[in-house]
């Protein structure tokens, strides 16, 4: 699902937050006007609406209204602090209305209030409400969630870990490596110790299991490395949470200028507008195209588990990315040259062409046999002889935005 990020405005300032701090912007009525047409003539189904907090925006409901009218399923992304007379015209407008169910530290008495009833008013008009929350450091308590979602008849909780923010400047976990037993050794970001991030999946073991025993039915939104559960927790995981991966997709989060991030802890990976594209599939074949050598990035640190790559990448790409620049930065400094997968000639290792141009199985100059590419992917990853004829990929990933075959399916790994 698309996810459009219509205002950087928010009335809550959660310490996990992963969109970035400087964003403000607001969506605008004749940039919506021309995503609109592409999502009628790209036959999108559904389109979430997140901030920020959206309800801040003044043309949210003319916006949800507009959706709806071109077949576009609305789902919107709310903290519910809302005026109480928007619950009405939300219920009726929004395809599915996801409220941040967070714990009670992170509000004030009124604010607390204010969530509870305006939840009570959108399911009493007839809205479709699941609850939603991001398991953080210092955040782990479920307990007055269930609570919450039992008495309001909520049956379906969205849930995820913490993710980074671009900048690593917010509440998160961190991954970090022990080459000695060759699993992960999790610690957290805000100094919850060596076990924060067991911990924390231990939790979402437990609050998976006990909101089953509630009959609520629960969902991981990203992805999580099988190594962080015990045996019996992943089994629990996969059992009754859909859908528990190892692998992540893009995002596809769209902001307010029409440009698209993989997701908002890689914001560096971006294409400048969602309508250079034919479809969301289009879309999103071109973004897993460039995170291919951040999928490599993250598997490079794992030991050998058996996990394949198609199960398992490794953990967050975001914290691959920051601890791929930490390690750059370290080069930089001390003078030296350890660019993973590559020599100090730039030929490729294990299939990888990380400079991005790839002739004759070695990175030189700025072509691909007759071809030119220049995102930094040939062949689904892997660079071979005049495997990128005359700018046209056959894998289906081109360094322009037009996918030489757009009917491939969307990649998993």
């Amino acid at each position: 699902m698309l996810n459009l990020f219509i205002t950087g405005k928010c009335n809550l300032n959660c310490d996990y937050c992963f969109v970035s701090s400087d964003f403000r912007e607001d969506l605008q009525s004749d940039r919506f006007e021309i995503l609109l047409s592409w999502l009628e003539e790209t036959r999108t189904p559904t389109l979430a609406i997140l901030g920020g907090e959206p309800t801040l925006h003044p043309d949210l409901l003319r916006y949800l209204e507009a959706l709806a009218e071109c077949g576009v399923g609305p789902v919107l992304f709310t903290n519910a602090l809302f005026p109480e007379s928007m619950a009405k015209p939300l219920a009726e407008l929004a395809f599915n209305i996801v409220v941040n169910y967070n714990g009670p530290e992170m509000y004030g008495r009124e604010a607390w209030l204010r969530r509870e009833r305006n939840m009570g008013s959108l399911l009493g008009f007839g809205g479709k409400v699941t609850c939603s929350k991001n398991f953080a450091p210092g955040h782990l308590e479920y307990g007055y969630l269930i609570e919450g979602a039992n008495r309001f008849g909520v049956k379906t909780i969205r849930y995820d870990l913490s993710r980074p923010r671009a900048d690593g400047q917010n509440a998160h976990f961190i991954e970090a490596r022990d080459s000695s037993e060759n699993v992960s050794g999790p610690f957290s970001h805000n100094g919850a110790g060596n076990n924060g991030l067991k911990l924390a999946a231990k939790t979402l073991a437990s609050f998976a299991r006990d909101s089953a025993g509630a009959g609520i039915a629960t969902g991981l939104d990203c992805c999580l490395s099988p190594c962080l559960f015990s045996e019996q927790d992943l089994a629990d995981l996969k059992a009754i949470s859909y859908p528990f991966e190892g692998t992540c997709r893009p995002s596809l989060d769209i902001l307010p200028d029409l440009s698209v991030l993989h997701c908002w802890p890689l914001k560096s990976l971006s294409v400048p507008k969602v309508t250079d594209f034919d479809s969301e599939l289009d879309l999103m074949g071109h973004m897993a195209g460039l995170a291919l050598s951040l999928r490599r990035e993250a598997r490079s640190g794992c030991g050998n588990c058996g996990v394949p790559p198609s199960a398992c990448q490794g953990g967050c790409l975001a914290l691959a990315q920051m601890e791929s620049e930490a390690v750059r930065g370290s080069d930089i400094r001390d003078g030296s040259s350890r660019a993973r997968g590559a020599s100090a000639s730039g030929s490729i290792e294990n299939g990888f062409c990380e400079n991005g141009f790839c002739e004759n199985d070695s990175c030189e100059g700025a072509s691909c046999a007759s071809g030119s590419i220049e995102s930094g992917f040939c062949e689904n990853g892997s660079c071979e002889i005049s495997s990128c004829e005359n700018n046209s990929c056959e894998s289906g990933f081109h360094p322009d935005n037009s996918p030489a075959n757009p009917s491939a399916g969307t990649p998993h790994d």
